[in-house]
């Protein structure tokens, strides 16, 4: 059975899909498996219970509510070493990786929360999706207990969170979320099934290879691009941002991932086409 061949203008114009599909379906896909799934996006960002930029900002945080714990007491201020070698250990424990997953797994209840548009699960105060610490606050006052610093009786009910990033920011991605959510693996496989119809139907399937493998690269360059002032416009308006930027790399690590790959894929089809070209080129010539 004979394929039909489509017209130069009509393969073009599949390429220009394909190209700009590539970047969106690589994000559908990384959003149904990490951003829309709790248990995956929890076990992404459990290994940072031991950065140091993440020990920071949780060992800050304890501080205050040591300092707070205290401030009643005759103790105040005079139990800074102490104080350092409690919430040193507290972190160090290994109690501390599981606080911290727990944590997170909250932090992703209020980022689905947001973008589904239900507020009911972030600070009404503050308006920031927050990484819950209370976990640590009992084991922080039972190690201070257990040093000899005496701690008021209220002390464990200290709130201790710390702010990632303000719900306003999610609310503008709700849209876009919804859509790529919705589409899921659906581009990825529509991308798919569109090459194939391209590759078998073009009249010039080796100059719409090279065409793809370019228009490829340039997509992902912008979609690169995104990626690399969205991480700084999210970061800058964060309370923490060494916190957030070590969060941010760890959940966007697969999508980078895919990127490098599709790009080195596409890099090797263009340097083919290249050979090609060259190859039909000479034949094409006829001999001296």
């Amino acid at each position: 059975m004979r394929i039909p061949r489509l017209p130069g203008p009509i393969s073009f114009l599949l390429v220009m899909v394909a190209c700009v599909l590539l970047p969106l379906a690589l994000v559908s896909s990384w959003t149904a498996t990490t951003v829309s799934d709790t248990d995956t996006y929890v076990d992404t960002v459990t290994p940072l219970a031991s950065d140091p930029d993440v020990l920071e900002a949780v060992r800050s945080e304890l501080g205050v509510a040591a300092t707070k714990a205290l401030a009643r007491t005759p103790a105040a201020g005079q139990e800074t070493k102490e104080v350092d070698r409690a919430i040193v250990r507290v972190t160090e424990d290994e109690r501390f990786r599981d606080a911290w997953a727990q944590g997170n797994r909250q932090v992703h209840e209020q980022i689905l929360a947001v973008l589904d548009d239900d507020s009911s699960h972030v600070d009404a105060a503050g308006g920031f999706v927050s990484v819950d610490l209370n976990g640590l606050v009992g084991s922080l006052v039972t190690r201070l207990d257990a040093a000899g610093v005496q701690t008021p009786t209220e002390a464990r009910s200290i709130d201790a969170t710390i702010p990632l990033m303000k719900a306003s920011d999610l609310e503008r991605l709700r849209g876009g979320y919804h859509l790529v959510n919705a589409l899921g693996f659906w581009l990825p496989a529509i991308w798919v099934v569109l090459v194939a119809v391209l590759l078998l139907t073009a009249r010039r399937r080796v100059a719409a290879l090279g065409h793809l493998a370019l228009g490829s690269l340039l997509t992902l360059g912008i979609l690169a691009l995104s990626l690399g002032i969205a991480r700084d416009l999210v970061t800058r308006r964060s309370p923490d941002e060494k916190l957030v930027q070590a969060v941010w790399d760890v959940v966007l690590d697969p999508l980078w991932a895919t990127v490098w790959t599709a790009a080195i894929v596409a890099a090797v089809l263009l340097v083919v086409r290249i050979v090609l070209g060259l190859v039909m080129r000479n034949r094409a010539q006829p001999n001296a």
